[in-house]
């Protein structure tokens, strides 16, 4: 069996992560299968692959013409894969929109977050195009319960050809990687900062993810708890945190996206994250992992791994809310070793190898 993986990026990404963690596993579990992955060149991710001693093929699958399209196809004909899984938007329109006369292999594609565009006309042109796409597809894969009953809901069409495969980490590797230094500069704040109830937020600067409402929360956090700093990787520059910097100059701290977050996180008491939705937020299940709780927004994709009261809380998407779940685990001692723990156990509900299985028995089942 050969599989040809399609990347819509190489740069830092939970979609990036998971496909890297997937042919990793499978190379090691089921290693007569091959693969070969394509994505766009000056990522990360590029010599992650060809670490793994995977083929790769450079295609910029980020940007829409017609000079990448011809150039794709052609390499898919000397590929000739049995199976072609596209990870992502990008990818996903190359490789849905091939003909069926044109080839002669099945096509699987995962989203990695279905994120429906909020504006109404945006959002029915949307529903259209994932229709059609959907119906070009042999199968897709949801990341999340959640994610498959968002599919369904708006995709009529591919009700009967949508499975889900829940996302997993490598515990192992999570650890190895969070003892990892970071550059001078970050590991000199995290020394130099005392306060013992430090809160951390990961993602790109992206709407979604809702950096306004986190300093929103965080505003009201370290003005009543004096015990509280807060970390913000992958921010951009905006006027609610400088001003909060200028307000808490030794208490708040931001960064542009770290290629290994994982070492501030380990030195973190909370992960927070405020997206207004979600597919299968990796970093909440990094956090488990290293024992942290999660503080986040009731939204799908985190309500599918955050329980309530368990191993985090869960509250509405309010700066006010969020400000005293904050609070409570942070004047809380007891209660918060409570939620750590039972972070911890939840990380190892499903082991890789399982989970790298239901990939390959997936794959198995369209041939």
């Amino acid at each position: 069996m050969h599989i040809v993986h399609c990347l819509t990026h190489s740069v830092q990404g939970g979609g990036q992560a998971i496909t890297y963690l997937l042919i990793k596993s499978l190379l090691q579990y089921v290693p007569d299968v091959r693969h070969t992955i394509v994505l766009p060149g000056n990522g990360a991710y590029v010599q992650k692959f060809e670490e793994l001693n995977v083929p790769v093929v450079i295609v910029p699958l980020n940007r829409i013409s017609l000079r990448t399209f011809w150039s794709f196809y052609s390499k898919l004909k000397q590929l000739q894969p049995d199976i072609i899984h596209s990870h992502g938007r990008g990818a996903g329109l190359y490789v849905r929109l091939m003909p069926k006369w044109f080839r002669g292999f099945k096509k699987v594609h995962s989203h990695h977050g279905f994120h429906v565009p909020e504006n109404k006309l945006s959002r029915f042109f949307f529903k259209l195009i994932e229709q059609l796409l959907a119906v070009l597809s042999d199968i897709t894969v949801a990341v999340s319960e959640s994610e498959k009953k968002e599919i369904r809901k708006l995709i009529l069409t591919a009700k009967h050809s949508v499975v889900s495969i829940p996302n997993t980490l490598d515990d192992d590797d999570i650890q190895v990687r969070s003892g990892e230094s970071l550059s001078l500069k970050i590991e000199n704040i995290l020394m130099n900062c005392t306060y013992p109830f430090k809160v951390v937020m990961i993602g790109r600067d992206d709407p979604i993810k809702n950096f306004g409402l986190a300093l929103q929360s965080a505003a009201i956090v370290l003005k009543q708890e004096s015990t509280s700093a807060f970390f913000f990787i992958g921010i951009g520059q905006n006027q609610k945190l400088q001003a909060l910097k200028q307000i808490f100059p030794d208490r708040v701290f931001s960064f542009p996206m770290i290629e290994n977050p994982l070492p501030v996180l380990r030195r973190a008491s909370i992960l927070l994250i405020t997206s207004k939705r979600e597919g299968a937020p990796l970093v909440v299940l990094e956090a488990f992992a290293l024992g942290k709780p999660v503080v986040g927004t009731n939204v799908r994709g985190i309500n599918d791994y955050v329980v309530n009261g368990f191993n985090g809380l869960l509250v509405n998407e309010t700066p006010d809310e969020l400000g005293q779940a904050l609070q409570t685990l942070a004047s809380d001692k007891k209660y918060y070793s409570q939620l750590s723990d039972n972070a911890r156990n939840k990380s190892r509900n499903i082991t890789v190898e399982c989970w790298a299985r239901k990939y390959y028995d997936l794959y198995c089942s369209l041939l």
